[in-house]
């Protein structure tokens, strides 16, 4: 009977280990594997190792070549001057450098003129023989180096020369300032004329001005020889007459006119109104 009963047990623990039940201790999940983190590792310091060198390389290769040539750059042409400017050119340089020449010469041996190409060929023996013109050119060149000392006495000549003929420009001088000052004078004069002792309205007091009635100046007819006449309010009148509301004409002056109002004399200038607000 135990026999039987130890054989049931058994069974039936083999049938609990075929399925087991899951417990505390229990794994739900195998862990990866090693030798797959260890491959992607591996790959992945793999290509930064080629990263570097690639890195390296480069710039190991641009210092080698060096920095990229660049295209030479190519001067201005300058403007080729006419044949004239050059010929004019090489004229002023011959004529600059020769007084050079000659007055070396000429402190040397103070010699005239006609010598002074002698004299200059002479100097420079190593040179080929000057053509006829480059001679003529030294040779007035050398003139006026020659007669320096003969031209300083000229300004003295030319001073007194000058100071011979000074008398008659400093007569027309002095009869141009007689004949300004005579225009002058006749101004002067032609401005006192139309000087009076009357003041002109602007002059007067206020209260005098509120006093003067409108004045309308329309026209100024000044005559020298007599006649003179003005039109003012739309009346025309001469001296002595009377314009209306107490105004009369006392003078008329080549600029303006003398009126009286209440027995006091003024002025008013040509053709200005006066208007009483």
């Amino acid at each position: 009977m135990s026999l039987i009963l130890e054989a049931l047990n058994r069974a039936r623990r083999e049938q609990q280990n075929a399925a087991p039940v899951p417990g505390v201790d229990s794994v739900h999940f195998e862990a990866e594997s090693q030798p797959h983190r260890q491959r992607w590792f591996w790959f992945l310091l793999a290509a930064a190792g080629v990263l570097v060198v690639g890195i390296l390389l480069g710039g190991y290769v641009t210092r080698v070549a060096g920095p990229a040539p660049q295209a030479p750059l190519q001067p201005a042409t300058p403007a080729v001057p006419s044949t004239s400017a050059s010929t004019d050119v090489e004229t002023t340089a011959e004529a600059t450098a020769s007084p050079v020449a000659v007055e070396a010469v000429t402190v040397v041996t103070p010699a005239p003129a006609d010598t002074a190409a002698p004299a200059t060929a002479t100097a420079m023996p190593g040179e080929r023989e000057a053509s006829p013109d480059v001679a003529a050119l030294y040779a007035g060149a050398a003139q006026p180096a020659t007669d320096v000392s003969e031209a300083q006495p000229a300004p003295a000549a030319e001073n007194s020369v000058a100071g011979a003929e000074d008398p008659q420009p400093r007569a027309e001088n002095s009869v141009d300032i007689a004949a300004l000052a005579a225009a002058a004078e006749q101004a002067l004069e032609d401005v006192r004329l139309a000087e009076h002792p009357a003041p002109f309205l602007a002059e007067l007091s206020q209260q005098r001005k509120d006093a003067v009635p409108t004045l309308m100046y329309l026209q100024h007819d000044y005559r020298a020889d007599g006649g003179s006449s003005v039109t003012i309010n739309g009346q025309q009148a001469s001296a002595g007459q009377s314009v209306g509301r107490g105004v009369r004409v006392e003078e008329v002056l080549p600029d303006s006119v003398v009126l009286s109002h209440e027995g006091e004399q003024f002025r008013l200038r040509a053709l200005n109104s006066w208007v009483n607000l």
